[in-house]
Protein backbone atom coordinates (compact mmCIF):
# COMPACT_ATOMS: atom_id res chain seq x y z
CA UNK A 1 0.00 0.00 0.00
CA UNK A 2 1.40 3.30 -0.82
CA UNK A 3 1.07 5.89 1.60
CA UNK A 4 2.47 9.75 2.42
CA UNK A 5 0.52 10.54 5.67
CA UNK A 6 1.60 8.90 8.92
CA UNK A 7 4.39 7.11 7.14
CA UNK A 8 7.59 6.06 9.61
CA UNK A 9 9.29 8.69 7.59
CA UNK A 10 7.15 11.55 8.52
CA UNK A 11 7.20 10.21 12.33
CA UNK A 12 10.94 10.53 12.49
CA UNK A 13 10.30 13.91 10.48
CA UNK A 14 11.93 13.50 7.50
CA UNK A 15 8.55 14.31 5.40
CA UNK A 16 6.61 12.31 3.01
CA UNK A 17 8.09 9.83 0.64
CA UNK A 18 5.66 10.24 -2.46
CA UNK A 19 4.47 6.79 -3.89
CA UNK A 20 6.58 4.77 -1.77
CA UNK A 21 5.34 1.66 0.16
CA UNK A 22 4.97 2.13 4.22
CA UNK A 23 7.43 -0.69 4.08
CA UNK A 24 9.83 0.58 1.88
CA UNK A 25 10.02 3.72 4.30
CA UNK A 26 9.87 1.78 7.41
CA UNK A 27 13.07 0.10 6.46
CA UNK A 28 14.53 3.33 5.18
CA UNK A 29 13.60 4.64 8.49
CA UNK A 30 14.56 2.19 10.47
CA UNK A 31 18.46 2.10 8.59
CA UNK A 32 18.92 5.62 8.97
CA UNK A 33 18.46 4.74 12.54
CA UNK A 34 20.22 2.27 13.28
CA UNK A 35 23.02 3.39 10.88
CA UNK A 36 22.83 6.97 11.78
CA UNK A 37 23.16 8.23 8.65
CA UNK A 38 22.73 12.01 7.97
CA UNK A 39 20.89 13.02 5.58
CA UNK A 40 22.81 16.40 4.97
CA UNK A 41 26.28 15.47 5.68
CA UNK A 42 29.33 17.89 6.48
CA UNK A 43 31.75 17.50 3.87
CA UNK A 44 33.59 13.86 4.79
CA UNK A 45 29.89 12.07 5.34
CA UNK A 46 29.92 13.34 9.09
CA UNK A 47 26.99 14.97 10.95
CA UNK A 48 26.45 18.56 10.13
CA UNK A 49 27.32 21.06 13.05
CA UNK A 50 24.93 23.06 14.62
CA UNK A 51 27.11 25.76 15.20
CA UNK A 52 28.13 25.78 11.39
CA UNK A 53 24.74 25.84 9.84
CA UNK A 54 23.92 28.91 12.09
CA UNK A 55 26.82 30.56 11.07
CA UNK A 56 25.93 30.38 7.77
CA UNK A 57 22.29 30.75 7.97
CA UNK A 58 23.52 34.04 9.34
CA UNK A 59 25.94 35.38 7.03
CA UNK A 60 23.22 34.82 4.48
CA UNK A 61 21.26 36.87 5.98
CA UNK A 62 23.55 39.52 6.30
CA UNK A 63 24.32 39.43 2.74
CA UNK A 64 20.28 39.28 1.46
CA UNK A 65 19.95 41.96 3.39
CA UNK A 66 17.39 40.11 6.27
CA UNK A 67 17.14 41.15 9.89
CA UNK A 68 19.04 38.24 12.22
CA UNK A 69 16.17 36.79 13.82
CA UNK A 70 14.91 35.15 10.35
CA UNK A 71 14.75 31.67 11.35
CA UNK A 72 16.07 29.04 8.41
CA UNK A 73 12.76 27.37 9.34
CA UNK A 74 10.61 30.73 8.26
CA UNK A 75 11.65 29.96 4.74
CA UNK A 76 9.37 27.25 4.77
CA UNK A 77 6.61 29.18 5.64
CA UNK A 78 7.36 31.76 3.23
CA UNK A 79 7.57 29.08 0.31
CA UNK A 80 3.90 27.81 1.34
CA UNK A 81 2.72 31.45 1.84
CA UNK A 82 4.04 32.64 -1.74
CA UNK A 83 2.40 29.08 -3.09
CA UNK A 84 -0.93 30.09 -1.51
CA UNK A 85 -0.78 33.52 -2.19
CA UNK A 86 -0.07 32.74 -5.90
CA UNK A 87 -3.94 32.36 -6.00
CA UNK A 88 -3.25 29.09 -8.83
CA UNK A 89 -2.17 26.30 -6.65
CA UNK A 90 -4.29 23.66 -5.48
CA UNK A 91 -4.31 23.90 -1.69
CA UNK A 92 -3.90 20.28 -0.78
CA UNK A 93 -0.94 20.28 -3.35
CA UNK A 94 0.92 22.46 -0.82
CA UNK A 95 -0.55 20.41 2.43
CA UNK A 96 1.22 17.27 0.66
CA UNK A 97 4.40 19.43 -0.20
CA UNK A 98 4.57 20.51 3.78
CA UNK A 99 3.85 16.96 5.02
CA UNK A 100 0.71 18.20 6.41
CA UNK A 101 -1.57 14.90 7.84
CA UNK A 102 -4.71 16.93 6.57
CA UNK A 103 -5.34 20.24 4.44
CA UNK A 104 -7.33 21.11 7.15
CA UNK A 105 -3.94 21.96 9.26
CA UNK A 106 -2.65 23.64 6.43
CA UNK A 107 -5.47 25.62 6.06
CA UNK A 108 -6.39 26.61 9.37
CA UNK A 109 -2.54 27.53 9.70
CA UNK A 110 -2.46 29.56 6.56
CA UNK A 111 -6.03 31.37 6.65
CA UNK A 112 -4.01 34.45 7.43
CA UNK A 113 -2.65 34.57 3.67
CA UNK A 114 -5.82 33.88 1.99
CA UNK A 115 -7.15 37.16 2.09
CA UNK A 116 -5.20 37.79 -1.24
CA UNK A 117 -6.98 34.88 -2.56
CA UNK A 118 -10.54 36.04 -1.20
CA UNK A 119 -9.11 39.93 -3.21
CA UNK A 120 -9.06 37.84 -6.32
CA UNK A 121 -11.98 36.01 -5.42
CA UNK A 122 -13.80 39.10 -5.22
CA UNK A 123 -12.55 40.86 -8.84
CA UNK A 124 -13.64 38.05 -10.34
CA UNK A 125 -17.35 38.07 -8.50
CA UNK A 126 -17.04 41.70 -10.13
CA UNK A 127 -16.13 40.99 -13.27
CA UNK A 128 -19.10 38.23 -13.39
CA UNK A 129 -21.73 40.50 -12.22
CA UNK A 130 -20.51 43.60 -14.69
CA UNK A 131 -21.02 40.87 -17.68
CA UNK A 132 -24.27 39.97 -16.53
CA UNK A 133 -25.42 43.60 -16.18
CA UNK A 134 -23.89 44.43 -19.92
CA UNK A 135 -25.47 40.87 -21.26
CA UNK A 136 -28.84 42.29 -19.75
CA UNK A 137 -28.95 46.00 -20.64
CA UNK A 138 -28.16 44.71 -24.08
CA UNK A 139 -30.98 42.23 -23.84
CA UNK A 140 -29.07 38.93 -24.34
CA UNK A 141 -30.01 37.75 -20.75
Amino acid sequence: MLSTAHSPLARAGLGPMMGVTRASQATVADLLTRLRLAIFAARFGSFLDPNNVRNRWTSALKRAGLPANVRLYDTRRSHATALLNAGNVNLAWVSARLGHTSVQTTQSYYARVLPEAHRQMAEVMENVWERAIQQRGAGTC
